[in-house]
């Protein structure tokens, strides 16, 4: 059974989703998608166009929403998102304020993040995204009938209090994500991935559930229209997290569960790269045939776009200078620095960022308590890693760095 939530119904239909199953899969759209003719429109069917003769109105997918054969227009009208069907049936649900979301793609669409099969029934689910500003993020998914929309409640794995949104986590070792399968039986899987926690050496596993849909069940989540049909296996991917689309493997983005579980990050075991890492580090002319060594401070993930380990001096002290050495998906990129420090701590770091603290002695400070103090953070910008901020001249001064 599906929500019926208040819509206003013009002449048109308004939809935000398109489906997961075999038709969405090739004639799926995502935001700003608009193919000119969808897998299932007739080659002589032209589809509409929901902006025309309106201000303030973006174009964001062409694809077919209410289940006829033809395409169908979806666009962004102020703060609303408006399907406008070939029949000419015009509706609308509320967009999502872009100070709820996080990427500026989706900022632009009012939500909307694509449009695919995921109740296995011809025509496009419209998936908004309600909230997204990193770690979970939360959708209502859209379904065309009776000349309107209606929100589908979640699947019984990703219910969590509200029955008409679907919540997605990313971070803090646990992922999900929504894969369209192309199959009208069981059109979507919920995909959870779990990864160790600290110094665990354990691989991350994969559980994948496959739900089909049944427009009469009731059930005790929602209203209980998705219904899990099977566990289908649990497998040990290194890093789903980073496959395109995620987390709505749909359409453009659909990926066989069978090769994502096999994706590996970095073409070195972590030991390999470290060390590899060291031994590319420049020697320090301020101390003649200096030797570097890794000692075990490291976040070091072959599937971050930045990790660091630390090269330290040989039998050095505390003092003695020591390099960041960064790594980018496993690949060493060099070291924070030119020059190296002492007393050095990476004191914060997530997969995009190292803040680096470094101290140093002010007057008669002896070296087992420096009072000198100073940050910097190194974040991966998508290309390379910025520094954000100056070290101070005194530390550059006092270390013989200028």
């Amino acid at each position: 059974m599906r929500t019926t939530l208040a819509v206003l119904v013009c002449a048109s239909a308004v939809v935000v989703l398109a489906a997961c199953g075999s038709e969405s899969v090739d004639g799926a759209a995502m935001a700003g998608e608009s193919p000119e003719t969808s897998s299932a429109a007739t080659p002589e069917a032209t589809a509409p166009d929901v902006c025309a003769g309106r201000l303030r109105c973006i174009d964001v997918a062409t694809v077919d929403v209410d289940g006829d054969g033809n395409d169908d227009s979806i666009g962004r009208v102020d703060d609303r998102i408006v399907v406008l069907t070939m029949a000419g049936i015009e509706a609308e649900v509320a967009g999502t304020e872009s100070a709820k979301l996080s990427d500026p793609a989706v900022q632009r669409t009012g939500g909307f993040v694509g449009a695919w099969d995921i109740d296995g029934r011809p025509g496009a689910e419209v998936i908004i995204a309600t909230s997204d500003l990193g770690g979970s993020a939360a959708y209502k998914v859209w379904s065309w009938g009776d000349s309107t929309l209606a929100v589908m409640s979640p699947p019984v794995s990703l219910y969590e209090g509200n029955p008409v949104e679907w919540t997605l986590h990313r971070g803090e070792g646990y992922e999900t994500a929504v894969r369209c399968t192309g199959d009208t039986d069981r059109p979507i899987e919920v995909w959870n991935l779990t990864s160790p926690y600290g110094g665990s050496t354990a691989q991350p596993s994969m559980k994948v559930t496959s739900y089909t849909y049944g427009a009469a069940n009731g059930g005790q989540f929602g209203d209980g229209s998705m219904f899990g049909q099977e566990e289908t296996y649990s497998a040990e991917p290194q890093n789903l997290g980073q496959l395109a689309g995620w987390p709505w493997l749909c359409g453009a983005n659909a990926v066989d569960p069978a090769t994502a579980s096999t994706v590996k990050c970095g073409t070195e075991s972590p030991n390999i790269a470290i060390t590899n890492g060291v031994a590319r580090v420049p020697a320090d002319p301020r101390i003649p045939d200096i030797e570097w060594i890794f000692l075990g401070d490291t976040n070091f993930d072959p599937c971050a776009d930045l990790s660091y380990a630390l090269a330290e001096t040989k039998g050095g002290t505390g003092s003695s200078p020591e390099h960041v050495m960064f790594f980018h998906r496993g690949e060493y990129l060099g070291t924070a620095t030119s020059c190296a420090f002492g007393f050095t701590t990476v004191v914060d770091s997530t997969s995009e960022s190292a803040t680096v603290q470094y101290r140093w002695p002010r007057g008669r400070d002896s070296n087992a308590n420096p009072s000198g103090l100073a940050t910097a953070t190194f974040v991966w910008d998508g290309n390379e890693v910025v520094m954000q901020n100056d070290l101070p001249a005194e530390l550059l001064d006092i270390s013989g760095c200028n």
